[in-house]
């Protein structure tokens, strides 16, 4: 696996190696498990069920794996730190201080450090996927194209699933869609599923132009049609943002059959998420939705302006450190007690860490999307995969909370930092 399995140590054991070459193929099945144990016939839910499908908890439960795979084999995360440049140790400091001040100062202290907690598991999943990445034994590219079509494929089948289970209980149910849909506590959280799995699906499209490209094509139309017949505005658009930036920086965007195949494929979904049958109230037909809205400018933004508003006025009364984690649905009048972040990574970051940790982060991310954007010492393949994902997930987040939810962070990290960790310690 790595030089650090001498000779005199032995070979790792069998189950570390296959971890160690498949930890992440493992976390592409996460939107297909989520259908599989978070369904219900009527609409309830068990305990267990309801807090795993509000806060995400299979994905944070895979980032535990991920960390325990990391330090079977061998990681230390202290090295790692040390590896990268002055000033990102810096500001990655700054942030942990202002993280563990703002929790400390919170209104709702629990929760807060629940938050922080939360926040520490992904900076460790952040480092447990820098070191796989640089002790595997696998061709990184194979594993990339694994994970791309696993993601798309189960993606892919979960929204049949939820096709399947609309039309089986009839559209006209009094069932409740909203937030009783099979595996998600709210259905506009199915777009957090089916944005990178369409962004994973057409990297792979695009760097691997000959593989299986059918069923490629055919996992495109299915998740499209799901994506927009389930509703979602936010991902579309996102979509759109990150294929137009992978066009300016990466050639494998600049491919005639590219264009040809998945906008067939793209276009063909669109149509079925129109003809499906789907209840008759205003939480399904993305298509429908936009055009509805697109006079309407309050229909358009589906009431984020004024969540936007009143967080900036929050953010004004508390500026240096803000609030903690996981506050923003009890001191924001506009939540209503409803909406946990701003739906908007910005204002999500400032308003929990204040201008201080809210920069810093900022600051790590833009260091992380402009390093993959412009430093062309990365692998092509890897450099596509990347931008793809990154900047859909990033546009996204501008958008929704993407970088509230366990999955969502997940993703993100992995179409960043798999493409960067490829850089040897000392080189960052």
């Amino acid at each position: 696996m790595n030089k650090q399995y001498g000779a005199g140590s032995g070979s790792p054991p069998a189950l570390v190696n296959f971890l160690g070459r498949n930890w992440l193929l493992l976390l592409a099945i996460i939107p297909l498990f989520r259908i599989l144990v978070l369904t219900s016939s009527n609409g309830e839910f068990a305990t267990w069920q309801s807090t795993w499908r509000i806060y995400w908890l299979p994905s944070l439960y895979a980032e535990f794996a991920v960390i325990l795979v990391a330090l079977l084999h061998k990681m230390s995360p202290a090295k790692l730190f040390g590896s990268l440049g002055k000033p990102v140790q810096l500001i990655l400091g700054l942030w942990i201080v202002a993280l563990v001040a703002a929790s400390a100062l919170a209104p709702f202290s629990g929760p807060a450090i629940a938050s922080a907690t939360n926040w520490i598991v992904h900076l460790l999943c952040a480092a447990s996927i820098v070191h796989l990445v640089r002790c595997r034994q696998v061709d990184l590219l194979s594993m990339v194209r694994k994970f791309c079509i696993a993601l798309a494929g189960s993606t892919a089948l979960a929204g049949m699933a939820i096709i399947a289970f609309v039309l089986l209980a009839g559209v006209d149910s009094d069932y409740d869609w909203k937030s009783s849909l099979p595996g998600y506590a709210h259905i506009r959280h199915t777009g957090y599923i089916f944005a990178p799995a369409i962004a994973a699906g057409l990297a792979s499209i695009a760097i691997w132009p000959k593989f299986y490209i059918k069923p490629h094509l055919a996992i495109l139309m299915i998740n499209t049609a799901a994506m927009l017949w389930l509703g979602s505005r936010g991902p579309a658009a996102a979509l759109l943002i990150g294929i137009i930036i992978a066009v300016l920086f990466s050639p494998h965007l600049r491919n005639r059959m590219f264009w040809q195949r998945t906008v067939a494929a793209i276009t063909t979904g669109s149509i079925l998420s129109i003809l499906l049958p789907a209840p008759t109230i205003g939480w399904f037909g993305a298509l429908q939705r936009f055009w509805n809205g697109s006079g309407e400018p309050s229909e358009v933004s589906s009431g984020r302006t004024d969540i936007w508003l009143e967080t900036f006025r929050l953010i004004s009364e508390q500026p240096w450190l803000g609030y903690g984690g996981l506050q923003f649905q009890r001191v924001n009048v506009a939540a209503e007690g409803f909406f946990k972040h701003p739906h908007n990574s910005v204002l999500q970051f400032i308003f929990d860490w204040g201008l201080i940790g809210g920069s810093a982060m900022l600051l790590l991310l833009a260091l992380a999307y402009f390093r993959l954007l412009l430093d062309k010492n990365i692998d092509v393949g890897l450099r596509t995969f990347g931008l793809l994902g990154g900047s859909t997930m990033l546009a996204f987040s501008m958008l929704d909370g993407v970088l509230f939810y366990n999955f969502t962070i997940l993703v993100s990290m992995i179409f960043l930092l798999v493409p960067l960790a490829t850089f040897k310690p000392g080189r960052t």
